[in-house]
């Protein structure tokens, strides 16, 4: 499996990486994870306990000289873009009012 884009939520990416290997087979896993996601993949390694080695393709080798904060806003979760998407409120998933 490879990964273009970590999900905001860790646990979606343990569950996505499980699909790799199923019933006692194995898999692998590639991420491509740009600087910016970087933060991501910190809290990727903190839920599995592990430090995954960085590989970096030729041409695409980041600026260790640079420092890419976290961003500040909280992303939103999965719940509150499906509820946004359908027009539902994101505190109580309620339906909007229709008018007649």
């Amino acid at each position: 499996m490879i990964n273009h884009e970590l999900p905001y939520n860790a646990e979606d990416y343990i569950h996505r990486i499980g699909r790799t290997g199923r019933a006692g087979t194995t898999g692998l896993a590639i991420s491509l994870v740009s600087e910016a996601e970087r933060y991501l993949l910190a809290d990727i390694e903190k839920l599995v306990g592990e430090n995954f080695v960085p590989q970096w393709l030729p041409g695409f080798e980041p600026d260790l000289t640079k420092t890419i904060d976290a961003p500040k806003k909280r992303q939103p979760s999965k719940k509150e873009l499906r509820a946004k998407a359908l027009g539902l409120t994101s505190s109580k998933n309620k339906k909007p009012k229709r008018k007649h």
